[in-house]
């Protein structure tokens, strides 16, 4: 961020700062909710694999393209053809199928740590269409302010969870630390 601005003189915060002008706190605004939208959708994300597997998980979030277009349509006024939307209701169907209604199983009910499990990710899902919007909406602000402000949003509000729910904890040893490192 620092080399675009200085060595390759892009005009990378021009669009931020300074934040007294109206068009530069709307923009700012909107990056704190883009990345508000984004840390959710990773955190209730990590809750739905607590009760329903990877792969249900996955398939119900893959299906975020198909609501990105539709409600960017909507929100955005972006163009939307007859493909999307016949997609939309097929990926509502196959979502259907991932939370396992009772008439096709043959029980008698649904199983609940599975609806909660599709709940979640369908959530998951949502946020992270909304996060996506809000990226597209702020197509003319450098990749690296969208990027530099999730990345220390998400260490704030993590970092401030963790000493509050008293969970905080350094790597136990190397492996751990070794780990963390590869993770970051």
């Amino acid at each position: 961020m620092l080399c675009s601005r200085y060595l390759h003189k892009q005009p990378v915060f021009d669009t931020i700062y300074p934040p007294c002008q109206e068009d530069n706190r709307k923009n700012i605004l909107f990056l704190l909710l883009r990345s508000t939208a984004a840390l959710s959708s990773l955190i209730i994300q990590f809750y739905s694999l607590q009760y329903i597997s990877l792969a249900d998980q996955m398939v119900i979030g893959s299906s975020q393209p198909v609501f990105v277009s539709i409600v960017a349509y909507f929100l955005l006024g972006e163009k939307c053809g007859l493909i999307p939307v016949v997609n939309c209701f097929l990926t509502i169907i196959g979502m259907c199928i991932v939370a396992k209604p009772p008439m096709l199983t043959g029980q008698e009910s649904f199983e609940t740590d599975l609806l909660i499990g599709c709940a979640l990710a369908l959530a998951s899902t949502g946020m992270s269409v909304i996060s996506i919007i809000f990226t597209r909406k702020l197509k003319h602000l450098h990749f690296t302010i969208t990027a530099f402000t999730f990345g220390l949003f998400s260490i704030v509000v993590s970092l401030s969870a963790s000493l509050a729910l008293k969970t905080f904890q350094l790597p136990k040893n190397e492996a751990h630390l070794l780990i963390a490192i590869l993770l970051a």
